[in-house]
């Protein structure tokens, strides 16, 4: 590069002192300036030079430099060519454009800037290389050599481009078995800074065992790509080989009851892992007549159990084989284990009973309850109990079978009443039967108790609430709580009469049961006198009836109705050719008017106008148009319907034509 520069100054010192020797000639002869043509041309090799002369070009080598000199020759011929073919025009007055003299001439074509990029232009463009480098790979990392599995993975680790940065990393792989038959490109994912990564599953190589190659190429930013690193990866993947078993865990041996459980304990493949267990089970006895396969559940870590059950095999006692067979994920099959149980099912016995807990002996309610505590049958378990209940009177005229509840650990109770058993006071007999899993059932113990319970009360209320609040659309309701019998609530009335007109409206109104002892109803006045019904003190009495017909009233009470004030003004006819229309003026009701009722008619009923609501109101005032123009004497009747359904006449007319 030294020796490049050195060059290249000789040359231009070789430049400068031709130019200088033609600047020297042109001055004492005073030649012409060159044409138009000509300045344009050394323009243009002027700009030629200086283009060329620019840093950080891909032309700007040691050879690209000595041509750039020759040119320089060839430029500098080209020019005194030019001066002595203008030696003989003429010097124009006012010269335009680039060379005004032949000083300035020399000072445009090497100045010292030109010379100075002329030096120093190699030292630049060193500075501004182009990048024709490839990424560079640190390591590679994989998977356990050799790999057990079908999937293996391979990461490229510390992939650095200095200059433009990398921009992708791929993994050529192929088996050495059959050449590369299975070669496939894998694009590599960037899971961290400067590391890519890639799995490759056998699949994809014709599952191929043995040597794979992996070569790993990476691509810089500026489109440098290349081979950075290989590695090699043995596969040992083809699994033939069937999971393996720790040992069998099972119930008691022998087992007294008819069903058992087995569970393969430690069921463990290390290459593909272990996708099922099956359980082989049969008796000893008549073979394998009553062979069965079990699909076994996963119930921990490698753990598979199941249960079996006698009646799957004959209901059969003695020797049970159990063998087991595990399947990995490679399909391998195979017996792991096996082991037997010895059954002694063959339940022939009753559950057993600790002992009977009952309500207090004598029982002074119409309800009484009894528990059989601590029933067990070892064998198959117990399946249900029940209770044989009758009263001493009368012999088992009263028998009546209860099935008990279970309410606990071997505890199974039920709650007897005695309208079951017609009232009857004095001892009562209590058996309890048990039955287990295999079908055995007895009495597995007995018990007394004597009921001193008599009713002859009806129910009672706890608790009232008639609601007198508004009455809308004549409407209220009654309400009852805590209405309880002993022997059990089977009616509520109600009898409800207004208190003016002695009985004469009296009704009788059934209550309905809402639960928990509470009843209620909802009263309509219109059922006490229609639209006239009784205003004022209404009289309410509660009548309760227990389910063994004990009746009576327990409850009483009143509740008042309001009375309305309604009135109407004064009517007015209005006369023009004829009778045309009547104003009646400022009709009210305290209780609010839904409706006005007017009858017109004369005294000889010539005319007649029937009965009816009208809603032809206006601030009050009722309006009747287009009346037929009577004679004699005319009455006419005016009357309102409240909110509450209650009617009432406000005013009574009389016309005389």
């Amino acid at each position: 590069m030294k020796r490049g520069r050195r060059r290249l100054v000789a040359v231009l010192l070789c430049c400068l002192l031709v130019l200088s020797s033609a600047t020297i000639a042109l001055a004492e002869e005073a030649p012409a300036a060159p044409s138009e043509d000509t300045a344009a041309q050394i323009g243009d090799k002027t700009e030629n030079i200086t283009d060329e002369q620019e840093p950080g070009k891909e032309e700007d080598s040691a050879p690209i430099v000595e041509d750039g000199v020759a040119e320089e020759e060839e430029k500098i011929e080209e020019t005194e060519k030019i001066e002595e073919k203008n030696e003989t025009k003429d010097l124009p007055e006012k010269q335009e454009g680039p060379l005004l003299d032949s000083a300035q001439n020399t000072v445009d074509i090497v100045s010292k800037e030109a010379v100075d990029a002329l030096i120093l232009e190699p030292e630049a463009r060193e500075t501004e290389e182009s990048d024709t480098k490839i990424p560079t790979l640190d390591h590679i990392e994989k998977s356990a050599d050799p790999s057990k599995t079908a999937i293996f993975y391979v990461a490229a680790k510390g992939v650095t481009d200095d200059k433009s940065g990398v921009k992708s990393v791929e993994f050529a792989v192929w088996s050495e078995k059959n050449g590369q038959d299975d070669l496939k490109w894998y694009k590599g994912a960037k899971d961290g800074a400067d590391s890519w990564s890639v799995g490759v599953n056998a699949a994809n190589h014709k599952n191929d065992t043995g040597k794979y190659q992996i070569h790993v190429y990476a691509t810089d930013n500026a489109g440098n790509r290349g081979l950075v690193g290989t590695s090699t990866v043995t596969l040992d993947h083809r699994d033939a080989k069937i999971p393996t078993l720790d040992h069998i865990e099972k119930s008691a041996d022998p087992s007294k009851t008819a069903i058992f459980y087995v569970a393969a304990k430690g069921v463990t493949d290390d290459r593909s892992g272990v996708k099922s267990v099956e359980f082989a089970v049969w008796s000893e006895k008549n073979g394998q007549d009553d062979l069965k396969w079990y699909t076994g559940v996963k119930d921990g870590a490698d753990s598979w159990s199941v249960g079996v059950n006698a009646a799957n095999h004959k209901n059969d006692t003695g020797k049970y084989q159990i063998h087991v067979y595990a399947t990995d994920n490679a399909g391998n099959r195979g017996l792991v284990g096996t082991s037997t149980v010895t059954l002694d099912h063959r339940d022939t016995k009753i559950p057993t009973l600790d002992h009977i807990e009952k309500s207090a002996d004598p029982s002074k309610t119409a309800i009484f309850y009894v528990a059989a505590k601590d029933v067990m049958d070892d064998r198959s378990g117990v399946k249900s109990v029940e209770f044989a209940v009758w009263s001493e009177k009368n012999g088992q005229d009263d028998l009546k079978w209860y099935k008990g509840t279970k309410d606990g650990a071997d505890s199974w109770s039920v709650g007897v009443s005695v309208l079951n058993h017609k009232m009857d006071t004095g001892k009562y007999q209590i058996h309890v039967y048990a039955t287990d899993n295999a079908g055995n059932r007895g009495l597995v113990g007995t018990t007394t108790l004597v009921s001193d319970f008599v009713d002859n009360q009806a129910p009672t209320v706890a608790a009232s609430n008639i609601l007198n609040g508004d009455i809308y659309g004549g409407s209220k309701v009654i309400y009852l709580g805590g209405v309880s019998d002993q022997s059990g609530v089977k009616s509520v009335q109600a009898a409800i009469w207004g208190a003016d007109y002695g009985q004469d409206d009296l009704k009788w109104y059934s209550l309905t049961n809402r639960g928990n002892g509470n009843w209620d109803m909802t009263l309509s006045l219109a059922e006490h006198g229609g639209p006239f019904f009784d205003e004022g003190i209404y009289n309410v009495h509660i009548y309760t009836e227990d389910v063994l017909g004990n009746r009576a009233c327990v409850y009483t009470t009143d509740f008042y109705v309001e009375p309305a004030v309604a009135s109407a003004g004064d009517a007015e006819v209005y006369y023009y050719d004829f009778f045309d229309s009547i104003w009646v003026y400022d009709i009210s009701c305290s209780t609010g008017v839904s409706g006005v009722f007017y009858n017109f008619y004369n005294e000889y009923d010539d005319i007649y106008v029937e009965a009816h609501y009208t809603d032809f109101l206006t601030s009050g005032d009722l309006y009747l148009d287009d009346m037929i123009q009577p004679y004699g004497t005319c009455n006419l009747d005016v009357g309102v319907l409240d909110m509450r359904g209650r009617f009432y006449i406000v005013g009574q007319y009389y016309f005389t034509v």
